[in-house]
């Protein structure tokens, strides 16, 4: 496998970067929804900690766009249209498939059917750009610290429990449990994981805005009062003309 190429990527790290990407993409969506509604949601498809799009996005954009690397121009216009597609395709076809909306751009400016937007577009775009850049250097260089059998292993082992999940995933959404107890406790395992991961990041996401809320408090209170001083002279100083004036009158 580690000498299957594809456009100078070969299938092992391929896959594994997939699995990386689609982890870090499920994070993220974990933290972006922990600030916007203050609390814990399992964001994703999947009951497990993943994200397949982000994977499969990311992979597409190192495999397309990595030539493009020494345009940043080139690279980030081209990461705006392939996470664009990816966005758009994968949005329609979940809603078609499964009658749902994984993310809805609805009540954003210069949307297309909440799909996609600009606004967000323009953001996968600088993301894939990030990576490219310089994320993704990090993640080669913590690959080549991993043996090779033990990343087949890694791959054995996450390949098939995210092929178990996706059609756990699948059987539940076209309402097949409805009669299987089984299957529902089955899903309900494969969300323990993600629970717990994603729990534990939520709360740090929290911690870390009441900190940030605490420090931006302090640090306003600490503005008025080096401003009082120079207040206090500005109204003296208006004072005193107002008084000179006064007396001339």
């Amino acid at each position: 496998m580690n000498k299957i190429m594809i456009f100078n990527f070969s299938l092992y790290n391929l896959l594994l970067y997939f699995f990386i990407y689609a982890f870090l993409g499920w994070c993220l969506e974990v933290i972006y929804a922990t600030i916007k509604t203050k609390k814990f949601i399992n964001r994703g498809f999947l009951n497990g900690p993943v994200c397949p799009i982000y994977g499969v996005g990311v992979v597409i954009v190192l495999v397309i766009l990595t030539p493009f690397k020494a345009n940043p121009f080139v690279l980030f216009f081209c990461s705006v249209g392939l996470t664009t597609l990816l966005e758009l395709v994968t949005g329609f076809v979940l809603e078609k498939f499964f009658h749902t909306k994984w993310w809805d751009y609805s009540n954003r400016k210069f949307n297309f059917k909440g799909y996609i937007c600009v606004k967000f577009s323009i953001i996968w775009g600088a993301i894939c750009s990030v990576v490219v850049y310089f994320f993704h250097a990090l993640i080669d260089d913590l690959l080549s610290k991993i043996p090779y059998v033990v990343g087949l292993v890694f791959l054995g082992i996450f390949s098939f429990l995210i092929m178990v999940d996706l059609i756990l995933t699948i059987l539940q959404m076209v309402h097949l449990n409805k009669v299987s107890k089984e299957l529902a406790t089955l899903n309900n395992v494969m969300h323990i994981p993600s629970d717990a991961i994603g729990k534990t990041l939520s709360n740090i996401t929290l911690s870390g805005m009441e900190k940030s809320e605490i420090l931006k408090s302090k640090f306003e209170k600490l503005r008025i009062v080096k401003a009082f001083p120079d207040l206090k002279k500005t109204i003296n100083a208006r004072l005193k003309i107002k008084k000179q004036n006064e007396k001339q009158e």
